[in-house]
């Protein structure tokens, strides 16, 4: 059963919130707010600084408990929020 969108019933997003639980190489682990397990390829860096700096920053949050946004269909954390969209782009 495919799910269609409508103007009266949009379809439903790939955008979840989610907890990290685990930092593993290579890997997080999170779990989304009705219990599902995802793991999540982390990102590659060029150098080593940037790489211990986005450790410690998932450590920090994993630490905190906050919730983050997480594209499900990609399994990729959302680099600028739940718009997913630069704010650069906006005009203010």
């Amino acid at each position: 059963m495919t799910i269609k969108a409508t103007d009266d019933h949009p379809a439903p997003s790939a955008i979840v919130s989610a907890q990290v639980i685990a930092i593993n190489p290579g890997t997080l682990t999170l779990r989304t707010q009705d219990q599902k397990i995802i793991i999540a390829h982390q990102p590659q860096f060029k150098n080593r600084s940037d790489h211990k700096l986005y450790v410690k920053t998932m450590m920090d949050i994993c630490r905190s408990g906050l919730w983050i946004p997480v594209d499900m269909t990609t399994r990729q954390l959302l680099q600028y929020d739940w718009f997913d969209t630069p704010a650069t782009a906006y005009s203010f």
